[in-house]
């Protein structure tokens, strides 16, 4: 599935669970916010976790590399 229509699929999702927390109690939908945040944290969290360690593993590459380069050099 492209990955666009699955954009755009979350994102109507998104707005009919806010447009049904209208006819909610205000307490439900304040706690269905709050996993909403909950959930979108955790995603960010493991997102930064994943930019941290493909950067660690770039990082290692062109050390590795650059130290077999002064293989007999020192």
């Amino acid at each position: 599935m492209n990955k666009n229509i699955i954009r755009g699929l979350v994102a109507s999702g998104v707005l009919v669970a806010t447009g049904a927390q209208a006819a909610l109690d205000a307490s439900i939908g304040t706690a269905i916010t709050d996993g909403v945040t909950d959930i979108l944290a955790v995603i960010a969290l493991g997102g930064a976790a994943y930019i941290t360690i493909s950067g660690a593993g770039v990082i290692w590459n062109v050390a590795s590399k650059f130290v077999k380069r002064l293989g007999g050099k020192a």
